[in-house]
């Protein structure tokens, strides 16, 4: 007689799931490049506590991702999280998960990987993002193992390093983003624009692609400044990255070039697409305010970042020379 297995029990969800999410999205650990420094600190965990594996991850919504593993698992692949102990971690964000004999715990008991001789005992600390456990650092073992205390502390501080890093690797990469974001409306800056421009040239070089560049200017704004104040001036730049955001793809990149001028990047785009989406811009203008748009388009080819942007830019003032309000292929 064939014996029944019995399931492993459902795996709650914290009672903050939501919240824990968000902060999931915000740490900005998902899908990161391999780190050398978590490489490091899981060597050392599996080193001082003797087991054959260590990992540091994340616990998302459907699955667990790998951010740095030792023995089981590689960076960036992914377990159903409903098969893994940390996702029992992430409910208590200020004490450990300590699993000394998985076989014998009512809770992983029936899981595959216990049953297959996979993992046989299990520790692991929570990670916090702004307050909220995203994951967790642990170690396995194919045998049953308890930790000593030593162990644990060793465990416990690796976890917190863990931690401290993935927060001020969040810091840099946030601060980098100011870097390139125009304060006032929130829009690429000139940096990020001239970056972006050289490397989506490159690529287009390599894959023989298109690339389109959108000079837009507003018209006549420094009478709008005149007659409305720079206030209102600054909530016209701000409505107009806005609604023009819209109207673009998730690779497109709007960015603020100067003053009342902006520079939108249209990757894989050929000229009469671009021509398109020049004219949806002219179109969407609040306070019935104008703009005029010069646009340059080509193949990568042998181009340097300042082809685009001269031929760009010599569209956008025939269209200011022609009258404003229009929108003018680069010759």
């Amino acid at each position: 007689m064939t014996a029944v297995r019995t399931p492993p029990p459902p795996v709650p969800r914290p009672g903050h799931e939501a919240d824990r999410l968000a902060a999931v999205r915000r740490s900005g650990v998902r899908d990161s490049r391999p780190d050398a420094a978590l490489d490091g600190l899981v060597q050392l965990a599996a080193k001082l506590c003797g087991t054959a594996s260590a990992e540091i991850n994340l616990v998302d919504e459907t699955d667990l991702w790998f951010c740095a593993a030792r023995g089981l698992g590689r960076h960036g692949e992914t377990v159903p999280r409903d098969l893994t102990f940390c996702t029992w971690t992430i409910l208590d964000p200020d004490r450990p998960t300590l699993v000394p004999s998985a076989a014998e715990d009512p809770r992983f008991a029936q899981n595959p990987f216990v049953l297959d001789g996979t993992i046989g005992s299990y520790a692991g600390f929570p990670l916090l993002s702004d307050g909220q456990p995203i994951g967790s650092m642990c170690v396995h073992d194919p045998q049953p193992n308890r930790l000593s205390l030593d162990q644990l502390e060793d465990l416990r501080v690796l976890a917190t390093a863990a931690q401290e890093h993935l927060a001020l690797r969040r810091d840099v990469a946030e601060l980098n983003e100011l870097s390139r974001t125009d304060a006032l409306t929130g829009t690429a800056n000139r940096r990020a624009i001239d970056d972006t421009l050289a490397r989506e040239l490159a690529q287009a070089a390599r894959r023989g692609g298109h690339l389109s560049v959108l000079m837009a200017d507003l018209d006549r704004f420094k009478a709008y400044n005149d007659t409305h104040g720079h206030l209102a001036g600054d909530l016209l730049l701000q409505s107009i990255a806005r609604r023009w955001r819209s109207h673009l793809r998730a690779g497109d990149l709007l960015g603020r070039w100067g003053g009342e001028e902006f520079c939108v990047l249209l990757p894989d785009c050929p000229a009469q697409e671009a021509l398109v989406v020049a004219e949806r811009l002219r179109a969407d203008m609040p306070e019935e305010q104008t703009c005029s748009i010069g646009v340059a388009s080509g193949t990568a080819a042998g181009a340097e970042p300042g082809d685009f942007i001269g031929r760009a830019d010599r569209a956008l003032y025939e269209a200011k020379a022609a009258g404003r309000d229009r929108v003018v292929p680069a010759s």
